[in-house]
């Protein structure tokens, strides 16, 4: 679903009126059509009872909710686990951690028994009590997600654009400025 939203099918969403909004939620209506599509062809494959499908998102939208590309709340994504190998105890549970992308390899991993203290960059997002971060990163800034709080800074114009009160903005500043340089370091020391 990313720009410019072009799609093989006609408009189902016909709102809202901003036409570049309405053409994004008729691609995620397609794009939830297809999922539906290859999920239906796969349940009739021997190997569906022991696939696991993971769906996840590289980032959120503006939506028509107008929110900003610096606001947290714009880089909400889906993560899904789905199919038949999921205990039927968990299926259909809903868990809301703060996690990025970087949380799917040890989330899996745990799952399913493995070592996973090469990931040192990544949580489990199934256990209740890892500390709830998230961070992301825009051309000329950066934000940081806690469950007490969040805050986006702006490089280029030197400012903050979102965040707690004045009295965690600083430390939350300074927490998530720290984790993106050593995650910009550790991708440099490839």
């Amino acid at each position: 679903t990313h720009a410019p939203h072009e799609v093989p099918m006609e408009e189902v969403v016909h709102w809202p009126e901003n036409k570049a909004e309405r053409k994004y939620l008729n691609s995620g209506y397609y794009t939830d059509k297809c999922i539906g599509e290859m999920i239906e062809a796969a349940k009739k494959q021997d190997w569906y009872k022991n696939t696991l499908f993971i769906f996840m998102a590289d980032h959120g939208h503006q939506s028509y909710r107008h929110w900003g590309y610096y606001a947290p709340n714009s880089r909400k994504i889906p993560f899904l686990f789905y199919g038949d190998v999921i205990k039927k105890e968990y299926r259909g549970k809903r868990v809301d951690p703060i996690i990025s992308q970087l949380d799917l390899p040890k989330t899996l991993l745990y799952q399913l028994g493995c070592n996973t203290a090469k990931y040192t960059w990544s949580k489990n997002a199934l256990n209740y009590y890892v500390p709830q971060y998230a961070g992301f990163a825009f051309e000329v800034g950066f934000g940081w997600v806690r469950s007490f709080g969040s805050v986006t800074y702006d490089y280029e114009y030197n400012r903050f654009f979102e965040g707690a009160n004045e009295g965690m903005r600083d430390s939350l500043y300074t927490e998530g400025a720290m984790y993106m340089q050593r995650i910009y370091d550790h991708f440099l020391a490839f």
